[in-house]
């Protein structure tokens, strides 16, 4: 695997998860194409606590969903929260900011 592979959620070994789930904020990994390969307990718990119905979070929230692209969506439906994202997400992701 090169430096700018991710590995596929499968292969998120035990340390890098516990990692991520220690992180209180609501955290996704994402890989370059702004796909989803990990998320965090409290982003998980966020998912399911904001869905409709109860405690069933849509798939665009999940693992394998390209996060990029909903946030671009909502950002093109006026969505301001969503516009952020797409700007840190893609500030990051080009190597601009950490």
């Amino acid at each position: 695997m090169g430096t700018d592979a991710v590995p596929p959620p499968a292969q998120i070994d035990a340390v890098s998860r516990g990692i991520i789930d220690a992180m209180g904020a609501q955290t996704a990994l994402l890989a370059p194409d702004g796909t989803i390969v990990a998320t965090n307990r409290a982003w998980q718990r966020f998912a399911a606590d904001c869905s409709a119905p109860p405690r069933n979070p849509p798939s665009n929230s999940d693992v394998g969903a390209n996060y990029l692209t909903i946030c671009q969506a909502s950002a093109a439906a006026g969505c301001i929260e969503a516009a952020a994202a797409v700007t840190g997400i893609e500030s990051v992701l080009s190597g601009e900011s950490p």
